[in-house]
Parts: C-alpha cells; sequence; structure tokens
C-alpha cells in the first residue's frame, strides 16, 4: 500500500487494497465463539496474494485439461475432476517443562545444538505399541479429536509413530481445498491442547537429528 510511503506509490487508491472472497470450496465452521469462513486473497487486478488462489486455479486447470484429455480417451468425465487427498499429521509431543529448557525448540521448533538422542528409531516398541495411560498423550490425543470431530473434521486414527514420543492423525479423504483448510486447523488445536497436558507439540517436519521426522503424507 503506497499510502505507507513518505511521498505515497504509483497506483491509484482504489487498486491499492487487497480484495477478501469467500471460497465456496471449503466449508464454513463454528470454533467457540467464533465463525470461520474460507477465503481467497487477491489483489486489484487478480494477482494472488495467499497460497489458496493458486491451489484453486490449479484445480480449476486440472479440471479443465484433464477432462479434455480423457474425453479424447473415450471416458465419461461429465461430473468434472477432482483432486482427493488426506493430509495425516505427525507430532512430537515433549514435556513442556523441558521444552522450556530449550531457546532453539521454542524459536524453531527443532533442535541445533546438543548431542544426538541417545536411544534411536532403530527399536519398534515405541511404534508397535498402543497408546499408553501412563502418559498424557493418550488422554491430550482424545481431546484432540474430539474438538476437532465438533468442527466437522474426523481424525479417523491415532496411533504412535516411528521415533520416540512421536504421533500421528490420519484424517479422512477429501477435496484437497478442504483438507488444506482442516489441517491448519488441526495443527492450531494440537498445539492448544497439548499446553493444557503439560506438552509441547512440535510440528516442524525434523525436530530432532538423526531420528524420524515429521511428514504430511497423502
Amino acid at each position: 500500500d503506497g499510502s505507507s510511503y513518505p511521498n505515497g506509490g504509483l497506483r491509484g487508491t482504489h487498486e491499492a487494497g487487497g480484495y477478501l472472497a469467500i471460497d465456496t470450496s471449503s466449508p464454513i465452521f463454528l470454533r467457540g465463539d467464533t465463525i470461520f469462513i474460507p477465503a481467497i486473497f487477491v489483489s486489484y487486478h487478480g494477482a494472488a496474494l495467499d497460497e489458496k488462489t493458486p491451489l484453486l486455479r490449479a484445480n480449476h486447470a486440472l479440471n479443465t485439461q484433464g477432462s479434455r484429455l480423457l474425453s479424447a480417451l473415450g471416458m465419461d468425465v461429465s461430473s468434472g475432476i477432482i483432486a482427493n487427498i488426506g493430509l495425516e499429521q505427525e507430532i512430537f509431543l515433549i514435556n513442556r517443562e523441558e521444552y522450556y529448557r530449550r531457546p532453539d525448540l521454542q524459536m524453531t521448533g527443532r533442535t541445533l545444538i546438543g548431542a544426538d538422542a541417545p536411544r534411536g528409531q532403530e527399536m519398534c516398541d515405541h511404534y508397535m505399541a498402543a497408546l499408553s495411560t501412563a502418559t498424557p498423550a493418550l488422554a491430550c490425543m482424545q481431546e484432540i479429536q474430539d474438538q476437532c470431530w465438533l468442527m466437522g473434521i474426523p481424525l479417523r486414527t491415532r496411533h504412535r509413530e516411528v521415533a520416540p514420543n512421536q504421533y500421528e492423525f490420519a484424517p479422512y479423504f477429501g477435496l484437497n481445498t478442504t483438507q488444506i483448510d482442516q489441517n491448519l486447523v488441526v495443527m492450531q488445536v494440537i498445539e492448544e491442547v497439548a499446553a493444557r497436558y503439560g506438552l509441547a507439540a512440535l510440528l516442524q517436519e525434523k525436530p530432532f537429528n538423526n531420528v524420524n521426522g515429521s511428514g504430511k503424507h497423502n
């Protein structure tokens, strides 16, 4: 916005703004007393100012050109082509007091200094074992699922992952725009709920050196 510069900008005032439009491909949902309305953010001339607009345009291109191709191959594409994904969410849940002792974890979400973990992922007891009530992790994950369910986000499974203190949620497959919106909300809920159980949720893709990282596999 040129109005913030000492001498203004080169655009007319009506061209300087960003514009919101509702994304009708992703459902509106309610959390607490707040309504969340998925939207896109574009400039006056239609340039994308967000990360969702390019996705919607890619979906449109996929539908248009994919339908042409499949029609030429003799397939019925009258219902169009859509992209479905199911973004699983892997996380580390660690003791919050230990988390506060590590400025690198607080600032970056991953360890930057220190020795490697004395125990890696070569043993399968964490991955293969059922979630236990011996730690707050199970209760934390149950509440995360409950809160997400109230917003219409079905996290179908919860289980341990390969690395120590690593866990995973997996949703149902759905339209890619909806899945991405819901995954962003899921990550926010995970961080907020974990704090109430004395845990810190690490969402960075590689929080610890030489042990399994956290993916978002489809």
